[in-house]
């Protein structure tokens, strides 16, 4: 049985897409914190998570730093 937080892949092309991460530049920063928020809970409290939880905290924080670092950057030429 699929993991509730798991997506599925048949179910919608969205669903696709957030399986395989290819759906970063969709989430605004406040549902990026919010799904990070999500996984890292989910990750805390189920001994029998899936492996894909774990990278997609770790696509997800990584895509939070790349927006860090950019929006740093901008600031910096204002």
């Amino acid at each position: 049985m699929l993991h509730p937080m798991m997506p599925n892949q048949f179910r919608s092309y969205e669903q696709y897409r957030r399986l395989h991460h290819q759906d970063l530049d969709d989430l605004s920063d406040r549902d990026l914190f919010r799904e990070i928020k999500r996984i890292e809970y989910a990750v805390a409290f189920d001994d029998d998570a899936p492996a894909w939880l774990d990278e997609r905290l770790k696509v997800l924080i990584d895509e939070n730093v790349r927006r860090q670092v950019r929006a740093r950057r901008d600031a910096k030429r204002r």
